[in-house]
C-alpha cells in the first residue's frame, strides 16, 4: 500500500477480505451449531470486527436427532412385539392388527410433515432419519449376529422418508423437521397409552414406552436449558393441534410425565 492510495481491488487486499470473510462465516456456524445465538460484531460497533455471541438457542439438529431416535424406536419396538406362538391363551405381543393401529398415526404424521418442509431441511431430516435407523440395525447386528439382525429397521427408514402421494389436508405449512418428529412422538405414545388390553398389553406398552422416554431424558441430561424448554414447547404446540380429547389431555401432561418438566411449570 502506497501513501494516500487505498485501492480496495489490489489482490493482496481482496484476497485477506475474502480469507476474513470464509473465516467468520465457518467461525459463526460452528458456534450456531454448537448452540449459540451469534451476531456480526460490526452490528454492535463499526470498528468491531467478527463474531459476536449474544447468548444460547436452542439446537434444531439434536433435537431432531434425539426425537427421530425416539420416533423409530418406539415403531421398531412396536413391531417387535410379536405374539407368543407357545401359547395362545395368553395375551403376549400383538397382532398385525394391532401393530398397525399403534403406530399408524405416528407414521402418517411423519410422512404427511416431509410436505411442510423446506428443501434443505427435508434432506436433513431424512439423512436423520436414516442414520438412526442404520445405527440401531448395527447394533442389532452386532448383538444377534448378521443373519438375525432385524433388517425391518432399514425398511422402516424407507417407509418414514416416503411422503404420501398428495399432502394430507392437515398438513401444516412451513414447519421444521423437530416439529413433524416431535407430533409423531407424541402421536405414537398417545397410541400406547390409551390402546386396550385387546390391542396390546399393559405391562408390554408400559415397557416400551418407559424404554424410550428414559432414553430420551438420558440424551437431554448434559445438554443445555434451552434444549430441554425448546422440546417441552414442541411437545406443547404438537398437543395444542390435537382434536382427540382423550389424545389431547395425555399430551398436555406428556413433558411431566416423563419428566421434562416440573408440575405447575
Amino acid at each position: 500500500m502506497k501513501p494516500d492510495r487505498f485501492d480496495l481491488l489490489e489482490p493482496l487486499i481482496e484476497h485477506s477480505v475474502r480469507v476474513s470473510s470464509l473465516m467468520d462465516e465457518a467461525i459463526n456456524n460452528v458456534l450456531l451449531l454448537a448452540g449459540f445465538r451469534t451476531r456480526n460484531a460490526t452490528e454492535l460497533n463499526d470498528l468491531s470486527s467478527g463474531i459476536h455471541v449474544a447468548g444460547r438457542q436452542p439446537r434444531q439438529w439434536y433435537l431432531a436427532a434425539i426425537l427421530a431416535e425416539g420416533v423409530v424406536g418406539l415403531i421398531a419396538s412396536i413391531h417387535a412385539c410379536d405374539p407368543c406362538e407357545d401359547d395362545s391363551s395368553a395375551l403376549v405381543g400383538i397382532s398385525a392388527e394391532g401393530k398397525a393401529r399403534l403406530t399408524g398415526r405416528g407414521i402418517r404424521i411423519a410422512q404427511d410433515g416431509l410436505h411442510s418442509l423446506a428443501a434443505d431441511d427435508l434432506q436433513d431430516h431424512i439423512r436423520a432419519v436414516r442414520r438412526i435407523a442404520g445405527a440401531m440395525h448395527s447394533q442389532d447386528m452386532a448383538r444377534r449376529g448378521f443373519w438375525k439382525a432385524d433388517r425391518s429397521l432399514l425398511e422402516l427408514a424407507d417407509e418414514l422418508c416416503l411422503p404420501p402421494q398428495e399432502p394430507s389436508a392437515t398438513t401444516k405449512s412451513s414447519r421444521t423437521s423437530a416439529q413433524v418428529l416431535a407430533a409423531a412422538y407424541l402421536a405414537l405414545l398417545g397410541s400406547l397409552e390409551l390402546a386396550d388390553e385387546d390391542t396390546i398389553d399393559t405391562d408390554d406398552a408400559v415397557k416400551i414406552t418407559e424404554t424410550w422416554t428414559g432414553t430420551l431424558r438420558r440424551r437431554l441430561d448434559d445438554a443445555p436449558a434451552e434444549d430441554r424448554q425448546e422440546l417441552i414447547r414442541l411437545f406443547n404446540e404438537a398437543a395444542g393441534e390435537e382434536t382427540d380429547p382423550a389424545v389431547k389431555a395425555f399430551a398436555s401432561g406428556l413433558p411431566v410425565a416423563v419428566g421434562l418438566a416440573e408440575e405447575g411449570n
